[in-house]
């Protein structure tokens, strides 16, 4: 039977004190556990027993901003395939003088019609506007 790696000595009055200094200068629980040798659990009990918090909040926010950063970005990039994309089946068309104007796509595009549909709601819009 294997036998259990050895239990930590315990904690030190000096480590303790160490722990809690670097925890209220903002330092993250994995960084200090470094720091000082010890396992993240032990830095955050010591932490949740002092009554003091890891800054995890300003983290969350920063990241949450960044992913709303990359989402916007990604869908600039989309609607721009996809305005290329149709531009390329209006010139194939010959037809560039009756294609759509940016800001009639981008509506479009927030409602969430895809390019053929587009092309197909613009194409009947024009025969109706065209008839005598």
């Amino acid at each position: 039977m294997p036998s259990k790696s050895p239990k930590p000595p315990p904690l030190t009055e000096h480590e303790r004190a160490v722990i809690l200094a670097m925890v209220a200068d903002g330092l993250g629980c994995r960084e200090v556990a470094r720091e000082v040798g010890r396992s993240p659990a032990m830095v955050s009990r010591v932490a949740r027993r002092a009554g003091l918090t890891f800054p995890r909040a300003s983290w969350t926010a920063s990241a949450a901003a960044a992913r709303r950063n990359d989402l916007a970005w990604q869908r600039t990039l989309r609607e721009e395939a996809i305005m290329r994309q149709i531009d390329r089946h209006f010139q194939a068309q010959g037809d560039l003088r009756t294609a759509p104007s940016a800001h009639v796509l981008a509506e479009a595009l927030a409602v969430g019609l895809t390019v053929d549909q587009l092309v197909c709601i613009y194409y009947q819009t024009q025969r109706y506007w065209e008839r005598p």
